[in-house]
């Protein structure tokens, strides 16, 4: 009978999407990812369009709106291969992790729209809002897939209030969509002895999202005229209402009393952070 255990030891990607794209013999060394590729990459071949209309309502003075709008895309033709993590956006050394895959996509496109409003009531109110809708994809074996960093709907907003002639407070919120993320399974196959092991099997590329992003932020400044110069000091809360933003997973594969399974511990963005500080301009 099998012992019983409980183990825990992480897990080992070894995957690309697309064919590999290669450097001459002729090309520096210096990396190992950069060994015996033959071939010389294609020339990245981007095309960018852009239109945006503005508009300015003033009402009085030192009060009004004023309105921005684009429309965008970004077509990129031969994009160079790069590598990412899957699971874990917080690394230190993320070339040394066993999730970093390397992605060869055919081609790419970003489009999106982006509405801005501005507006302010009288000298000592302000704030502003925008709203974006926008998709990063890459074409990879014939599948439209959204990048590591896509993010759907993105809305930024921003309160700022002057308190007397020196202190200024400031309010901003934000909020995204989850970036993507790719599904991870166990699959068993037979080791060269013969005999059956469990590995990681990964699915569609980026088929699915984290949890939304959001947090806000708090930051109450004040400024002081020193001989030829301003001196500044600020007091800054970022994650007021300490949000635990999911940032990716560290995964492990457990090997418990016969039963295997892969573990995913969250890996989080920084909860509520108080900082404060100085500046002077002259």
């Amino acid at each position: 009978k099998r012992p019983q255990s409980r183990r825990r030891r992480a897990f080992s990607v070894c995957t690309m999407w697309r064919d590999p794209v290669t450097l001459p013999p002729t090309a520096p060394t210096n990396s190992t990812r950069t060994q015996n590729f033959p071939h010389a990459f294609a020339y990245e071949l981007p095309h960018h369009w852009v239109v945006g209309v503005e508009r300015t309502f003033e009402r009085a003075p030192g009060k009004g709106l004023a309105f921005r709008a684009e429309i965008y895309r970004r077509e990129v033709a031969n994009p160079r291969p790069r590598y990412e993590n899957l699971y874990e956006a917080l690394n230190t050394f993320p070339e040394v992790e066993p999730d970093r895959v390397r992605i060869a996509p055919d081609q790419a496109n970003a489009e999106g729209i982006e509405l801005f409003l501005r507006g302010r009531s009288g000298p000592r109110f302000g704030w502003w809002i925008n709203y974006t809708y926008a998709t990063t994809e890459d074409l990879i074996d014939g599948r439209w897939t959204p990048r590591h960093f896509d993010q759907r709907h993105t809305v930024n907003l921003d309160l700022d209030y002057s308190v007397g002639k020196h202190w200024h407070i400031n309010v901003a919120w934000r909020f995204h969509t989850g970036w993507p993320t790719t599904p991870l399974d166990l699959a068993v196959e037979e080791d060269d002895e013969g005999e059956l092991e469990f590995v990681p099997e990964l699915g569609d590329l980026y088929s699915q999202r984290l949890p939304e992003y959001h947090r806000l932020d708090l930051r109450a400044s004040r400024e002081w005229k020193v001989g030829g110069g301003v001196l500044g000091f600020y007091v800054d809360i970022q994650n007021l209402y300490n949000r635990k933003n999911l940032a990716g997973f560290d995964v492990q594969i457990e090997d418990e009393d016969d039963a295997v399974g892969l573990i995913f511990e969250p890996e989080y963005w920084a909860k509520i952070q108080p900082s404060a500080g100085g500046t002077f301009e002259f």
